[in-house]
This record gives C-alpha cells, structure tokens and sequence, in this order.
C-alpha cells in the first residue's frame, strides 16, 4: 500500500495483521517482488488469486504498468500457474484476460471477475469471447460476475455447477433453457440469472401455470415454481423470480410447499 513516506505491507499471520512500514520504497515494485518469490517457492496447487484494480491509485499508467509487468512474472515462467481460484477486480476487462492466458487451464475450477465502474441500472457488457474460447472454459465449476453484464448464449454456462450472471433481458428461452439443464443433468448445483428487463413472466406462467407467491413483508415477493425431476426420488428442481433475478436450484421434496404444485417436467416451449 502507498503511503507519503514510501508504503506499507500488510501481512497475515495465525490470523493476526502484522504491518510494516517501508521509507522511500515503491510500493509497485515490493508487490511485484513478493508475488515473484512466492511463484518461486511454489510447491503445490495455489489455492486462489485475487487481483485487484482500482481508480485511487496515483494514475492509469501506474495501473497499466503494474498490469504489464504481472503478466511478464506469469509469462517468464516455464510452466503455467497451477491455482484453483482466480479472482480479479478491474477497471478495463482486458486486464483480467490478460491474466487469464498465463493460468493452467488443467487446475483452474473457480472463477470471479467484478468490475469497479458501473451501478446496477447501467452495467458494462463483459465480452466472453475472449473467456469462453480459452483451454480453462471446459474445466470451469464456478463463473461469477458483478457489475457486469454477459454477451454470451445461456448455454455457454451450462456445464457450470454454480453460476452468477447478469443478463440485459430474461427470455423464457433462456430460463426454459437452465431448467431442462437442472431437470437433465446432475451437474449444476445452483444458477443465479440477473437481468435488468424480464421478457419472460407472461410466456413462462401460460406454461408453468400461476406460481406459488411468497411475500417478504415489505413490497416485493418470491414467484415460485418446482419440477419433478426425472428417475429422482429425493429432490425437486425449485425455479423463482425475486426481485430482478431468477434463482434455479435442486430442494429436497420434503421442503416443497404443501400448496405448491409439482409440476410435470416434459413441457416445451412453442
């Protein structure tokens, strides 16, 4: 961290920060140095990457140079970083891609990208192009964004287990799309589809019929909807809209509301 004097290293030990001031030191080139000396001593998997980016720091050239010379560390080694979990905060997309291309595609499972610019009634649209043609794709468990919004098809994220995107509008081709996925295959565990114009309620109640309606005591409420799913005895699949997002994910049968229908899975969309 810079400060006026020079900067400042924050460590964590047994649970405890232990901080460090450091005089006419810049604060860049301690952050590279450490990051090289664990790459260096690595002997097994990494567990997780969190890169972050944000607009306090002196300039964007200090933000660009400190991105090209991370991606010089990755790309001077002989093999690619072995991590689980990569997690990065940025003000331009491309430094997260950037990143991306010098991580094993073999061992990475868990991915987060958020953007620090944005609100929620005007995100940036993330082009995954560029992330969904890479090696790691295929491999990938879990895919996260925040303040962002996808340009991807829904079925891009189907083989997923757990997925966190935003969307600008929800089709009922999108939503008819993770449900037969939840109803079909025992991968995915858990999809979350935000989205800021739904397009979809009217087509999806004249398929589903009317959904069970949850108030949360204040003004909004839950539209709930659950599925039989096929050779399954023990679980439902639970599909509902709640706010500006649409939640899809497995219950046990024994939750499902007494007064809530279960509803026959071979439906499709005209």
């Amino acid at each position: 961290m810079e400060n006026k004097d020079g900067c400042t290293i924050n460590t964590f030990k047994e649970n405890r920060k232990i901080t460090k001031a450091l005089k006419s030191e810049d604060f860049m080139g301690i952050a590279l140095k450490n990051f090289e000396n664990v790459l260096i001593n690595q002997k097994s998997l990494m567990v997780y990457i969190n890169v972050e980016y944000h607009y306090n720091c002196r300039s964007q050239n200090v933000v660009s140079k400190f991105s090209e010379e991370l991606c010089s560390i990755l790309k001077s080694r002989k093999q690619k970083l072995q991590v689980k979990s990569f997690h990065c905060t940025v003000i331009d997309q491309s430094q997260g891609l950037d990143v991306l291309s010098h991580l094993d595609p073999n061992s990475l499972r868990y991915m987060v990208i958020a953007n620090v610019r944005g609100s929620s009634n005007n995100l940036e649209m993330l082009q995954m192009g560029g992330i969904t043609n890479m090696e790691f794709w295929k491999n990938l468990e879990m895919f996260t964004t925040k303040n962002f919004v996808v340009d991807a098809p829904i079925e891009d994220f189907l083989h997923l287990r757990r997925v966190d995107v935003a969307v600008k509008v929800v089709t009922a081709e999108m939503v008819m799309a993770v449900k037969e996925n939840f109803l079909h295959s025992s991968n995915m565990d858990f999809f979350e589809l935000h989205f800021e114009k739904n397009n979809s309620e009217e087509k999806l109640v004249g398929l589903f019929g009317q959904p069970l309606r949850e108030f949360d005591g204040f003004w909004d409420h839950k539209q709930k909807w659950f599925f039989i799913i096929p050779n399954d005895n023990i679980h439902a699949h639970s599909l509902y809209f709640y706010q500006n997002c649409v939640y899809f994910s497995r219950v046990y049968l024994k939750d499902v509301p007494e007064n809530a229908p279960l509803i026959d899975y071979e439906i499709e969309i005209e």
